[in-house]
């Protein structure tokens, strides 16, 4: 290990970790030996040890698998994002007696001398790609990635591998509309769920089930099954006092604490309380009532609302929102928003 008060120390897998190192590089097909797996999509909360798990699983693509001339990658969407994985691995490589000798190590890759083998990081927006074939590919916080082009980059170039492995971990994030949430996430969903099948990909999410009170420590091991290893629960109850007392930072402490996908970084009103301001529609029929309209000009919704004064001198409120129909699609695939609904 390279960061922290643990630096110097040898790594040693957590209980979830095992199980995921053990399912998915001692899974084989019995027709050839092979792995089972040839992609692997985590969802886990933040304090997973995600990019130190990942920069050792770089290493072993690199030296531990067997393969000659290997090319393993760290990839992005920026080359500096793509870089804090193989930094990572380049620091624990250079930190290991053992390691050290048999690489070459260098700023922007590493090469294990004996097998040609090489380890380097490469972002989305990457022209150059002679000789590209990837053994194994790493693809780290793919919750931010907006389109599946490094996905695709790395899928398309292992055709020729017997053995190729796309490795894929993330936190939850609040951008329902880009490429994981919206296509691989719900692969995943489908096939766990037994309504897909997909042998050839590992996946787990872990996050609280609909119904689970995120205040109530007995239910916080399922977004976070490393609580209690690297992670305390008096550190959780300070991050959930905190959501409560400032409902503005609630939905960004649900989100990376416990796996929760939202809607946006900040919230104005919590959920829960704006649900409890429903009331069934009372007669309305005689009552003064005001009306104000919104109208769009190019790309805006048109707003129309109606204010109606009750007897006991509230207010009930009447929306309406519209867009023309033949822009409703184009507007619900960006956005997530069911206009056609």
């Amino acid at each position: 290990l390279v960061e922290g008060e643990m630096a110097g120390q040898r790594f040693e897998p957590t209980p979830e970790q095992s199980f995921i190192l053990l399912s998915v590089f001692g899974w084989k097909r019995k027709k050839n030996g092979k792995r089972r797996f040839t992609v692997v999509d985590l969802e886990v909360a933040r304090k997973f040890g995600k990019t130190t798990f990942l920069a050792m699983l770089g290493l072993f693509g690199l030296i531990g698998d067997g393969e000659q001339r290997s090319q393993v990658y760290s990839g992005g969407t920026t080359k500096d994002q793509a870089a804090i994985c193989f930094d990572i691995a380049r620091l624990m490589a250079e930190n290991s007696p053992q390691l050290s000798q048999r690489l070459d190590i260098l700023t922007r890759s590493m090469t294990h001398i004996t097998s040609a083998s090489f380890f380097k990081y490469m972002a989305s927006d990457t022209k150059k790609l002679d000789g590209f074939n990837p053994h194994f590919a790493i693809l780290d916080e793919v919750h931010a990635y907006k389109t599946n082009e490094m996905y695709e980059i790395f899928k398309s170039g292992m055709v020729s591998r017997a053995e190729p492995l796309i490795f894929m971990i993330t936190t939850a994030g609040f951008y329902k509309e880009w490429w994981y949430y919206k296509t691989q996430r719900r692969h995943l969903l489908r096939v766990l769920n037994g309504e897909a099948e997909d042998d050839s990909i590992f996946g787990i999410i872990w996050t609280l089930d609909d119904g689970d009170d995120w205040q109530d420590p007995k239910v916080w091991r399922k977004a976070i099954p490393s609580i209690g290893y690297n992670i305390t629960y008096d550190a959780i109850a300070e991050r959930v006092k905190e959501a409560i007392n400032k409902p503005s930072d609630r939905n960004n402490i649900l989100t990376k604490q416990f796996n929760i996908w939202t809607d946006g970084i900040e919230t104005w009103i919590p959920g829960e309380k704006w649900r409890s301001f429903y009331v069934p529609e009372p007669e309305l029929k005689g009552l003064q009532c005001y009306g104000g309209v919104d109208l769009s000009y190019i790309r805006d919704i048109t707003a129309y609302t109606l204010c109606f004064i009750l007897p006991n001198g509230k207010k009930y409120l009447k929306h309406r929102f519209f867009v023309p129909y033949d822009t409703a699609q184009r507007r619900q695939e960006p956005t997530g928003v069911p206009y056609m609904s």
